[in-house]
């Protein structure tokens, strides 16, 4: 009898399960080597549309994805397409704009980090986001690799972890501002060492 009821709850799980429609502000090189990859593989979403004022790359990703929606304008963009979620993922001196227009356009919304050029920006989003109910992420990828993980796990089995370090290296020598001097290495790249280090 048991077994009856949970097979007949996990029928009900799966058929009201539906795929994430997934709208991206954004086709450069970041989103297209890591966001579009990631998502075009999960069974679980499909990217219905994308916005980018560079027509050529805008016409590249679509292509490549078999993305059936185009689009210059983002808000009239998230206004047909209806999307679930909206990935907005660009240089941080652009974010701002794009991220709270999203969020009061009462979407979900995913962005890169940094999640704003600095904290009153974020807190601003953060009531948006609450503001009409909807979910935000910042992408920190580094605490979820497995290798990670696994060493946390191997060093826990002796005890708690009571001291670590964690050093960022990429672009430590001769490396060009980021965003052309508009924010610093440790909000954008560096924070990862950051991340990593809490965890």
């Amino acid at each position: 009898m048991a077994k009856a009821k949970k097979a007949k709850k996990t029928k009900r799980i799966r058929r009201s399960r539906k795929q994430v429609r997934v709208a991206f502000v954004g086709a450069g090189g970041r989103a297209r080597r890591v966001h579009y990859p990631s998502l075009a593989a999960n069974p679980d979403a499909k990217i219905v549309a994308v916005s980018d004022l560079d027509e050529e790359r805008l016409q590249t990703v679509t292509e490549e994805y078999g993305i059936p929606g185009r689009y210059t304008d983002y808000k009239q963009m998230i206004e047909k397409e209806k999307p679930d979620v909206v990935y907005a993922i660009m240089s941080p001196q652009y974010l701002y704009d794009v991220a709270a227009t999203v969020l009061e356009m009462v979407r979900n919304l995913v962005v890169e980090k940094p999640p704003a050029i600095n904290s009153e920006q974020t807190r601003q989003l953060a009531i948006l986001a609450r503001k009409n109910k909807a979910l935000t992420g910042v992408t920190f990828q580094r605490r979820y690799c497995p290798v990670v993980r696994r060493g946390k796990a191997l060093c826990e089995k002796r005890g708690p972890v009571h001291s670590a370090g964690s050093t960022f290296y990429k672009h430590a020598v001769g490396g060009s501002p980021y965003s052309r001097g508009a924010i610093d290495i440790l909000s954008v790249d560096a924070v990862h060492a950051v991340d990593t280090l809490r965890y």
